[in-house]
């Protein structure tokens, strides 16, 4: 828990620094602040573009405060995508999961459901809960011969899990989010 404090004193002390160079990056800075932190912490894992060791879940609680603009004037959804595309190929859930969103709603990346579909199988196999809402959402709303198929699999697998089948079945079946 300690460990991932850090990014959020990153971010807060982010905030306070002076606001005097138009030319600086704050999400270069954001990145060092935040880098600087994990280091601190001793994390080990997959190796940014600086060569800093990041672990999956590193990556994906970096790739957070993109999506959310956290200590940044917006949020930098293409920067996120990058991110959590590193923490997906690691092999996390969530980031699988955002990743599968971003494509989804083409947040960040070009919309593709085929690739959305793909990242939500892969949470999904992981037992992402919300994966597995959002690839039954797809089978659902799909005219493919085998999606029916696919989507009573995945409500057994839903059901196996211990979540809760009848919310799965009222939230695929809603319009578009």
């Amino acid at each position: 828990m300690k460990r991932f404090a850090g990014a959020a004193l990153a971010a807060a002390m982010l905030a306070m620094l002076p606001a005097g160079n138009a030319q600086a990056d704050p999400a270069a800075e954001i990145d060092a602040i935040i880098l600087e932190t994990m280091k601190q912490s001793g994390s080990a894992g997959a190796s940014d573009n600086d060569g800093n060791q990041l672990s999956a879940e590193e990556l994906y609680r970096l790739a957070q405060t993109y999506l959310k603009g956290s200590g940044t004037p917006e949020a930098d959804f293409k920067r996120a995508a990058r991110l959590l595309a590193k923490a997906a190929a690691m092999g996390h859930a969530g980031a699988q999961y955002e990743l599968g969103d971003m494509y989804f709603l083409g947040n960040g990346v070009r919309a593709d459901e085929g690739k959305a579909e793909e990242f939500f199988r892969k949470a999904a196999g992981q037992g992402h809960e919300e994966a597995m809402t959002s690839l039954g959402w797809i089978y659902f709303h799909d005219s493919r011969k085998d999606s029916e198929r696919k989507l009573e699999e995945l409500e057994k697998e839903v059901a196996r899990r211990g979540y809760d089948v009848d919310l799965f079945r009222f939230t695929i079946s809603r319009p578009a989010w």
